[in-house]
């Protein structure tokens, strides 16, 4: 048996591997398709036994059977399938480039089951695998048993064409027909009989009315119009019945937008008289429309639901809220924390729907995935050099948002820009340079800075290792270029404005990017599982010496020109990539990662660089194997280094195939009950801000505002009013006492005669990361304390209005008043009071005023409480510290009671003891709402018996007027 089984391997060796590889893909589809799902229900007992299996019953016996029954018949099947495979293709003369890419297809295949088997649903894909599996080897079959002459028809650059031409066509059929459920249950069947459909079409056409290939393609042209021209009359269908009332049928539309694009198309053809090749139209026609194809079913969404979050949604909502209702300029008067990645959807929305004050815009969400699935489309072409590969990785791989980082990805564009300027060396390439990084900064703000850092450590680099030299005169005229350019618009915008209000808001955004210490955890993780040192130590210490690695190579090739063009750039790409990864991974330090159950944010791209690396290092020049091993090192890497649950159900292709927007389309456009884009829900709307508005649209002025401090920045747009402050999430982002002190410049109790103090009862946005509000922004708590008074209570939010009001807020309505405010409240300092201090030490508080200072000696010892009576001025005070010098080190927890004259207790603070030469702590005093009552009249300090007390001190604080 041995012996005939090895003869059989030995008889065709060249294509063992790639049989094997196929028997591998079509056991294992065999495999999960008639075994999954599997119940090892208990059915009966061999032995009355009760156990924990038996109460819940569970058959233990069948669960072992199936275990090695699946490997044992899954090992005969790949010896069987090898054997039929060997008899099919030795018999049929099947071509190389065909075998090649039955291995390329059983690669992508096998991977797919796999992803089925660890819980994401890839069943489309292992099915469009067997399915193009099939077609191939039937073809050439055909081929060889008809004696047909040309190859040309069975060639996996045609059988790609007609595999995208038959996907578009899905794409058709679901516009028009996606309410069926045969077209929501099978899509196989669809693709298989369109491809059936195209390639009778195209022997038909060729063979027997001798129309050249060409000609036909060129005839087939208009059909990658297809999804364009179906997302374009979705769109105008909705205008039309938005804003003029019209109701047309949308498939009437898209017969008659496409009949006229197609009428256009083939007029400029006439008259142009182009003739592409198959692989250029491809390239730069079909392939970009099957992309498109994929993007509109997978995430483009015409009618959607309302979002029920409130601060997050700040960003994009607030911005398009304040450049059309407001008339302001996106980074000059108002920054969102993701720049205009997260705006530039909302304007396009607006600029064609106009704005309403809606949430509309959000449908245009989806159009972000746009830039990235091109730009990896171009990434994976320059690469590969085949674009049929790269349209079906994208489609195809399973992870592809986890391991290409969108946002992150993006900041490969430098990579290019810098390409092509080494490579033509002048001015202008080098200006691109600059402004690509500048362009990527205010498109988003991290994907910016990881480009420009990424630019930085990459240029010099190239500079050293280049075969083209680099000339500095030219970098520098480049750079001269785009001052010029900077100063021009910055002129603009002074003209605009003026020059104090832009330079404000610039201090504003630079303070805001470089507060990490303002958005970082304590720990980088809840615990430290061996992948945490995987993640911040091995993969950075594997880049690290990949960089060197890379560097050396590409030197040795600088003075020995031993590499190939195309291994120079999987290089080149590595080592930018390797950089991108290192650039991001601050973000990871900072905020993002272990501690929120993501690793993205750490891991970035250092897969895909690692894999590029991986292909230089094996030495393999073919693409058949180059773009396996780039798939199956990208699969392996990230299902063996993934920690954290993979929350995805499908794949994106399953979602596009199962849950695309088209499968609903019919019923959704139903003239009678399409009536706007977003579906709201009036039970959010009730117990967020509908009363809340009510009360603003009643008792506040056009102009008049609030200032929310409840960290729900949403409540702006619900409210449609504006924000008082640089920033959307005007409250979170004020960061630092100069951004608090910005803040309070835009406040004044008669144009903001109202806040939003709380959530009620509080919740995390109250206290965000156990920080309280009042505590991390106590100039802005302060200055509430001081000018405004709580009033009630409106859809679970503590209400305060201005003191100093002449307005009679209308409270004729029932208000329930704030029972909380008026309780002590507790902050503890903890470490920070040690730190406040040690920064006054060495920076001085030029703005603070010595109002009350005691001394104590030693008769303190062996007493745990020191009381310090207040004299009558201090507790009026708006703004004010406490420092309190101890004679020795803590050892533990200090706490400082406020009491009004009965000794009631009206506030507490802790701080903990901290590892410092100096001894002396400082907290803010007026951070308590009751403080500001004026009926404090001591402060009880609680120490250790064993530590004295060296002296107190009450600063005023003079930056605001008391």
């Amino acid at each position: 048996m041995f012996t005939f089984l090895k003869n059989q391997f030995a008889q065709i060796p060249q294509y063992n591997a790639t049989l094997f590889l196929c028997s591998i893909f079509l056991s294992a589809f065999t495999l999960i398709s008639f075994s999954f799902p599997v119940s090892f229900d208990l059915e009966s007992l061999d032995k009355l036994i009760i156990s924990e299996a038996t109460v819940h019953g569970v058959d233990i016996d069948l669960r072992v059977k199936f275990f090695y029954r699946m490997l044992f018949f899954g090992m005969g099947l790949i010896v069987f399938y090898f054997l039929l495979l060997k008899t099919i293709l030795s018999k049929i003369g099947i071509l190389k480039s065909q075998i090649n890419f039955l291995f390329i297809l059983s690669t992508l295949g096998t991977c797919s089951v796999i992803t089925s088997i660890l819980g994401t649903n890839s069943h489309s894909f292992s099915s469009l695998s067997i399915t193009l599996f099939i077609f191939i080897t039937g073809i050439q079959t055909i081929d060889h048993q008809f004696n047909i002459k040309g190859k040309l028809f069975s060639h996996p650059t045609f059988l790609g064409l007609i595999s995208s031409q038959s996907f578009i066509l899905y794409f058709a059929i679901a516009f028009f027909l996606g309410h069926e459920k045969f077209v929501q249950n099978n899509f196989i069947s669809i693709f298989s009989f369109s491809f059936l459909f195209f390639f009778l079409s195209y022997q038909f056409l060729n063979r027997y009315k001798k129309i050249p290939l060409r000609r036909i393609n060129l005839l087939l042209l208009p059909l990658p119009l297809i999804p364009l021209v179906g997302f374009l009359t979705i769109e105008s269908v909705i205008y039309l019945k938005l804003n003029k009332g019209i109701y047309i049928d949308h498939k009437l539309f898209f017969g008659g937008l496409f009949f006229l694009s197609s009428s256009l198309f083939y007029a400029w053809i006439y008259f142009k008289k182009t003739n592409y090749s198959t692989n250029q139209s491809f390239k730069y026609i079909w392939g970009p429309s099957v992309i498109l194809c994929f993007v509109f079913l997978s995430s483009y969404f015409p009618i959607i639901a309302q979002k029920k979050e409130l601060y997050e949604l700040a960003n994009p909502a607030n911005s398009v809220m304040n450049v059309f209702q407001f008339k302001q300029i996106p980074l000059i008067d108002f920054m969102s924390s993701h720049m205009l990645a997260e705006q530039w959807y909302g304007y396009l929305y607006a600029l064609v729907f106009g704005y309403t004050g809606k949430l509309d815009f959000l449908v245009y969400e989806f159009m972000n995935i746009i830039p990235f699935v091109f730009l990896l489309y171009y990434f994976l072409n320059q690469l590969f050099l085949n674009p049929i590969l790269s349209v079906f990785f994208i489609l195809c791989f399973p992870f592809l948002g986890f391991v290409f980082f969108p946002n992150i990805f993006l900041a490969l564009i430098m990579f290019f820009i810098i390409e092509k300027a080494i490579n033509t060396t002048n001015p202008k390439t080098y200006f691109s340079v600059f402004a690509g990084i500048t362009l990527l900064i205010v498109w988003r703000l991290d994907t910016g800075i990881t480009a420009l850092m990424s630019s930085l450590f990459f240029i010099p680099i190239m500079g050293f290792v280049s075969v083209k030299k680099i000339y500095l005169k030219d970098i520098l005229k480049g750079f001269l270029l785009f001052l010029i350019s900077i100063l021009v618009l910055l002129g603009i915008a002074i003209i605009i404005r003026s020059p104090e209000y832009i330079w404000d808001n610039f201090q504003c955004a630079l303070h805001y990017v470089t507060a990490n210490q303002a958005h970082g955890y304590k720990s980088l993780s809840n615990n430290f599982p061996q992948q945490f040192y995987i993640y911040h130590v091995l993969f950075p210490a594997i880049a690290g010496i990949s960089i060197l690695y890379i560097i050396y190579s590409l030197w040795k090739n600088k003075t020995g020109k031993i590499f190939s063009q195309q291994q120079i750039l999987f290089l080149k790409s590595s080592l930018f990539l390797f950089f991108i990864f290192i650039s991001n991974a601050q973000r990871g330090l900072v905020r993002h990662g272990f501690a929120e159950g993501s690793e993205v944010y750490i891991l970035s791209v250092f897969f895909v660089a690692l894999s590029l690396l991986i292909i230089f290092l094996s030495k393999n020049k073919k693409l058949h194997k180059q773009f396996p091993i780039f798939y199956l090192s990208l699969f392996i890497f990230f299902v063996s280094f993934k920690f954290f649950h993979y929350k995805i159900s499908e794949t994106t292709l399953e979602k596009s195939v199962s849950k695309n927007t088209f499968l609903q389309l019919s019923p959704t456009f139903n003239k009678n009950l399409f009536d706007s884009r977003v579906i709201m829900d009036n039970n959010f709307s009730n117990y967020h801000y509908k009363d809340l508005k009510s009360f603003m649209d009643k008792n506040l002025s056009e102009e008049q505002t609030f200032l929310d401090f409840s960290n729900t920045p949403m409540l702006y747009f619900y409210c449609n009013k504006n924000i008082p402050g640089y920033f959307n999430q005007n409250l979170q982002n004020t960061v630092d006492d100069f951004l608090q002190l910005e803040l309070i410049k835009n406040i004044s109790p008669e144009e903001v005669p109202l806040v939003i103090f709380s959530n009620y009862p509080p919740n995390w946005f109250d206290a965000t990361d156990n920080i309280p509000n009042v505590m991390r922004y106590y100039l802005v708590a302060e200055y509430i304390f001081k000018h405004y008074e709580p009033f009630g209570i409106i859809n679970h939010r503590s209400i305060w209005i201005a003191k100093s009001s002449k307005h009679k807020f209308d409270d004729s309505k029932f208000l329930e008043k704030d029972t909380l405010i008026s309780k002590p409240q507790y902050y503890n300092y903890q470490l920070s009071a040690g730190h406040i201090a040690d920064f006054h030490i060495k920076n001085p508080f030029e703005f603070t005023e010595n109002i009350l200072t005691k001394s104590f000696n030693s008769s303190l010892i062996g007493k745990d409480t020191v009381t310090l009576k207040l004299n009558n001025s201090v507790p009026e005070l708006h703004h004010c510290w406490l420092s309190v010098e101890f004679d020795k080190a803590l050892p533990n927890k200090v706490e400082v009671l406020l009491n009004n004259s009965e000794d009631e207790n009206m506030g507490r603070f802790s701080f903990d003891s901290k590892n410092s030469k100096s001894d002396i702590y400082m907290l803010r005093l007026s951070n308590h709402y009751l403080w500001h009552s004026g009926e404090t009249k001591s402060l009880q300090i609680i120490k250790p018996k064993d530590i004295g007390i060296k002296e107190v001190s009450i600063l005023k604080d003079t930056r605001i007027e008391n």
